[in-house]
């Protein structure tokens, strides 16, 4: 019951955020997908995100960045909403606020401030919230086009 009140909740905030500007932050970093992603049972939540994590670092080992960034985007994401009670889950949220925010572009900016958005709200006591809450208010470098 509780998961599908989750999916109605999301499905109406995706209809409404269709309608909003782009400027506006989406509150909740799942909307990425095409449908939210099933939370792994507290027991196993831990055990799913190091195999996530596993398989990021197997993407990206000998790569570039560039080549392999949606593909691991989606992996942060999955890992982030399905395995929400880790810490993996609040690591996988700073590393994918700094790629978001090396990339330097509108739509990036955009990324990282959701992602932010998304941090303050499931995790207010992260060790990670200062940090990104620092950069987001340091001057940031010409964007890229």
């Amino acid at each position: 019951m509780k998961n599908k009140t989750i999916c109605l909740l999301l499905l109406a905030i995706i209809i409404q955020s269709a309608c909003a500007r782009v400027e506006q932050p989406i509150a909740d970093a799942s909307l990425i997908f095409d449908k939210p992603m099933p939370v792994v049972a507290k027991g196993e939540q831990e055990k799913r995100a190091f195999a996530i994590f596993e398989e990021i670092l197997n993407v990206t080992q000998g790569r570039t960045g560039e080549d392999t960034f949606p593909k691991i985007e989606l992996l942060y994401l999955e890992l982030i909403t399905t395995c929400p009670d880790t810490g993996l889950a609040q690591e996988s949220i700073w590393r994918l606020f700094e790629k978001y925010f090396e990339h330097n572009t509108a739509e990036s900016l955009i990324k990282a401030r959701n992602i932010y958005n998304y941090s303050i709200n499931h995790y207010p006591n992260s060790v990670f919230r200062e940090l990104m809450a620092r950069k987001l208010d340091s001057p940031a470098p010409p964007q890229k086009k």
